[in-house]
């Protein structure tokens, strides 16, 4: 392979552009095809001559190279007749016209993108303002990848790193020529970073050409404008660069179907399954793709050959990869990084077998199917039924197809339960995951007050435990049986603290986790601040049986219609809410009357006189003025709960925090952070706990559920003001704990997950009145509050939190270290700080610990897993809020909500009337013949889809509008049209 001229990227062009999921198609193919011979100049003929040709500053084999290259394309040049060379020259004329080439905006489903990125992007693509991003370890600019979505597979090769509409994407060569944004989460597997030699991998890609491919420009093999930004020899240079990455991405395709051949030969998807399967038949278990690749290798390897050690991301792991991800009916793909552990779930055996029965049922058309829809219809009528265990396996397959929702696999549930309800189809719609959904309740199946929230939680837990087994379990120095008798001698260590514990919370609120206290310092202003945690590490330990689950559900979950508790109910973490005296973890804090804090101390202590009460007893007792909840159709009596009075000593001593919460909130502001919210609705359901366990077989009930009415209650809660609050006071406090926490385990040399956050940067989108330092001139005084429509025009980059072993600024918080532990009944992690601290403060005194100190590389396995479950946790929570808003809108629009509400009391909005909304992203084509503006309605609390043929909205434009409609699956959303 030839070596390449380097590129010269130019210097000072702008970074950022405009991206609108245009396609680079229009002639990109042509990269699959031979090298062509270097391209005719113009006439006259360059007086470039070979002997001539400029070689300074270039390694001696590139200018021989260039020299040979120069004789041939000179010999092709004087073959040609001179009517051929005239009609050559007259093409080139009219192709490299020097006038520019006019440019349009890219409209999502216009004509010249290629059929397989329409079907890859078939959800549709983000749009927006482009920016270099952040590079992903492991998913570094030059490697290889393989990339599913939507059913459809496809390679590439990364070329950079950037931000679309501040989302992070892969920009992705593939061997077509096209390049493609896409998604991390839509990379399956990374192939090694030596594929790619480094000088191809250096010469495909120029950042300057990113405006150009976000223009919709084609940057593949023409040669226009490209090589006006970068220069003609460079992109020459690039072209053949690329030109050589397809050669090697169409090998690899080659080469992995003859490794698959011989996987197959060694007896493919099956033999994998039948080895990893666990005997015991309702068992999970998992394969990596390098452990199937062995497998096979083996079972296909000759006697007398020599043994193939397969190693992770290679040829043969690829191989394998391709064939388990295509038998779903018996391998599961990690939904979290596929990429980086290559493992995949491999169903059990009953899961196989139900799938196979219910699959020959619905082919066959058995009786069995006619009998179950048969009971169905009776359901509806109110008859009671029975299912028998084959029924029950047609419910467990339609469950399934509402769980495996992810496009990089196409589950078997869904072609299964399509099947099967077109049976029962009667009208023209078509069987969609809300059709399920709706036949589901209509059986009696799934409550109408369930969005399956809760049971997907519980069965994400349950396979990422089978998926992802810990090769470090929380362990420790003594039996789970022995731990509780050893934490009793630490209470040696705890301080009897007298005053009295503040325990603020919402009155519906099941885990109390934390209290406030305060200390009067005698002859000073200052005082301490004593932030009481209850001490969940004397019941679940390392050792702690029930701990190891806990770290894969990652978080207790509240739902409308329930909570999903972090630990089951017979560990009997309820008695330690800080109802009661007991024992707690304390952070004392000495803090001046300006919020400055002087001293730090963190220990055990007691908490002995607690007192309960709820926000809004606090900002009635304190006068706050705060924003409060507000009830647009109505307050129900399920909403309301009456705030008890303060006697005159709690309201001086709440008084006296809030001043303190005040100064410090001010303090931590004072150069960095930002706040900003915008108002969130929810539904309030007065139901019985939610199910945890429908998308379990064992788990079905054997008859239909009653028919229940749902009592529910719409609230719009205000997000963080200036003004302090009930709400504002626990949370600042909470905040002071948790830094102290932080700089007491940094100082004492304690690995613990450390949150943290960069500043956020500016782009070359940021207007200039909206830079970030403006905006943090424009914070309300005292706070970090800005506007939060100007801090979604400002397109500033804020990059996530992160979670290390090592100690950073939090810049968003504004604090230089941070760190979670102040609700260890709720969160796994703030647990893990707690057996941390305890243990340091055991071996501090010289006194035996429970548990064993934890080293960095503990805490990161346990913390990796804790965070990918807490993903999980927040993204199904605001589905669920979602899924409920839709659920009570959809009702009222229909009259079907109406009792539970008293209109007289509050109400203030009526669907009939139109309500004012305002845009919260620039208006985008929604189809040839409308536009679409993601719109916020604030008196409902809730983001809407405004659908209209005429205007153009920006962000914050205020518009009215009706609600049209809204609904529930597959994705919550509320649609509205023009007033």
């Amino acid at each position: 392979m030839s070596a390449r001229l380097p590129v010269r990227p130019l210097r000072g062009l702008p970074r950022h552009v405009r991206y609108n999921s245009a396609s680079t198609s229009a002639a990109s193919s042509s990269l699959s095809a031979p090298s062509p011979p270097p391209r005719p100049p113009q006439s006259p003929l360059p007086d470039l001559l070979p002997n001539a040709l400029p070689h300074h500053d270039m390694p001696e084999h590139l200018v021989s190279i260039t020299r040979r290259r120069l004789r041939q394309h000179d010999l092709s040049l004087s073959k040609m007749s001179e009517q051929d060379r005239a009609r050559l020259e007259a093409a080139m004329q009219r192709v490299q016209k020097d006038t520019a080439r006019p440019k349009v905006d890219y409209e999502t489903g216009i004509a010249g993108a290629s059929v397989e990125r329409r079907a890859f992007f078939a959800d549709g693509e983000v749009e927006g303002g482009v920016e270099e991003g952040e590079e992903i370890p492991g998913l570094e600019v030059g490697r290889v990848v393989e990339v599913r979505r939507s059913g459809q597979t496809t390679i590439g090769l990364i070329l950079s790193h950037i931000l679309v509409a501040g989302r992070p994407r892969l920009l992705l060569l593939r061997p077509t020529g096209e390049i493609w944004p896409v998604s991390a989460s839509n990379v399956q597997f990374a192939m090694p970073a030596s594929l790619v030699p480094a000088h191809i991998a250096a010469s495909v890609w120029d950042p300057t050409l990113l405006s150009l491919w976000s223009r919709s420009s084609d940057v593949g093999i023409i040669g226009g404008a490209e090589a006006d930004l970068i220069g003609k020899d460079e992109w020459d240079d690039m072209l053949a660069a690329r030109r050589d990455a397809a050669v090697i991405m169409r090998r690899v395709t080659r080469e992995t179907d003859k490794m698959r051949a011989r996987l197959v030969a060694g007896g493919g998807a099956d033999t994998v399954w039948a080895h990893f399967a666990p005997e015991a038949v309702e068992e999970r278990g998992r394969v990596t793709t390098v452990d199937a690749a062995q497998v096979l290798l083996d079972a296909g390897r000759a006697s007398d050959a020599k043994p193939v050690v397969v190693r992770p991301n290679t040829l043969s792991a690829f191989a394998a990869h391709t064939l388990l991800m295509a038998r779903p009916d018996l391998f599961v793909a990690d939904e979290t990084d596929m990429w980086s552990s290559s493992t995949l779930l491999v169903r059990s055996r009953a899961e196989v077998a139900r799938l196979t029965r219910v699959g020959k049922l619905i082919e066959t058309r058995d009786p069995v199917l006619v009998a179950f829809f048969e009971k169905v219809d009776q359901v509806r009528a109110g008859i009671i039924v029975e299912w028998t265990d084959a029924e029950k396996d047609i419910l467990h397959v339609l469950l399934l197809r509402l769980y495996e929702t992810r496009s990089t696999q196409v589950s078997p549930a869904v072609e299964l339960s399509v099947n099967a309800l077109v049976e029962l189809k009667k009208q023209g719609s078509s069987i969609t995951e809300q059709t399920t959904y709706a036949f589901l309740v209509d059986a009696g199946v799934v409550p109408r007050t369930d969005s399956l929230t809760a049971s997907a939680l519980v069965e994400g837990a349950e396979r990422r435990r089978a998926m992802q087994p810990a090769t470090f379990a929380p362990g420790g120095e003594s039996s789970a049986a022995a731990a509780p008798a050893i934490d009793a001698s630490l209470d040696t260590l705890r301080t009897d603290l007298s005053d009295t514990v503040y325990v603020i919370d919402d009155p519906t609120a099941i885990e109390l986790d934390d209290g406030v206290a305060l200390s009067p310092i005698e002859g000073s202003s200052d005082v301490w601040v004593h932030i009481h945690v209850a001490d969940a590490s004397a019941v679940v330990t390392p050792s702690t049986p029930e701990a190891l689950a806990a770290s894969y559900k990652g978080t207790a979950t509240y739902l409308p219609e329930g909570a999903v508790p972090l630990f089951p109910a017979h560990l009997g973490l309820d008695r330690l809410s800080l109802r009661t005296a007991q024992g707690t973890l304390v952070v004392s804090v000495r803090v001046g009357e300006d919020g400055d804090v002087k001293d730090t101390k963190v220990g055990l202590g007691w908490a002995k006189d607690v007192r309960v009460v709820s926000y809004g007893a606090v900002n009635d007792a304190l006068g706050l003025d705060a924003a409060r909840t507000s009830y647009p159709f109505g307050r129900s009596a399920l909403g309301k709960i009456e705030a008890a009075s303060l006697p005159e000593k709690d309201v001086a001593a709440l008084s006296c925090l809030s001043k303190i919460a005040t100064a410090l909130r001010a303090r931590r502001f004072k150069d960095a952070g930002l706040e900003y919210s915008f108002p969130s609705g929810s539904v309030s359901i007065s139901s019985s706990a939610p199910s945890t366990s429908l998308f379990s077989r064992a788990a079905l009930p054997s008859r239909p559920l009653a028919p229940v009415d749902i009592q529910w209650s719409y609230a719009v809660h205000p997000g963080p003001g200036p003004e302090m609050s009930a709400q504002l006071i626990v949370a600042e406090l909470m905040v002071l704990a948790n830094t102290s926490l932080a700089s007491y385990c940094a100082s004492s040399g304690i690995a613990i997950p450390f949150r943290s956050s960069p500043r956020p940067l500016n782009t070359s989108r940021t207007p200039s009145h909206l830079t970030l330092e403006r905006l943090l001139a424009a914070r309300a005084p005292g706070t970090g509050v800005v506007d939060a429509y100007d801090v979604l025009k400002s397109e500033i980059y804020m990059a996530g939190s992160r979670v290390s072993t090592a100690p950073a600024e939090h810049w968003l918080v504004g604090v230089p270290a941070y760190t979670r532990g102040t609700s260890p009944l709720r969160r796994f992690d703030d647990l893990v700080v707690h057996w941390q601290i305890k243990a340091a403060l055991a071996r501090d005194a010289g006194l035996p610990s429970p548990f064993a100190l934890l080293q960095a590389d503990e805490v990161n396995e346990v913390v990796k897993r804790v965070e990918a479950a807490q993903r999980t946790a927040k993204f199904a929570t605001k589905r669920a809020d979602a899924f409920w808003r839709a659920a009570y809108i959809s009702a009222r629009l229909s009259g079907q909500a109406n009792a539970d509400t008293d209109a007289g009391e509050g109400a203030t909005v009526d669907l009939v009337d139109p309500v004012e909304a305002r845009a919260v992203a620039a208006t985008i084509p929604a189809s040839r013949a409308g536009k679409q503006t993601n719109v916020f309605v604030p008196a409902l609390g809730t983001q809407a889809t405004l659908v209209h043929t005429a205007g153009e909205y920006a962000i914050g434009d205020k518009v009215m509008v009706r609600i049209e409609g809204a609904r529930q699956w597959p994705v919550p959303a509320i649609d509205v049209v023009p007033a």
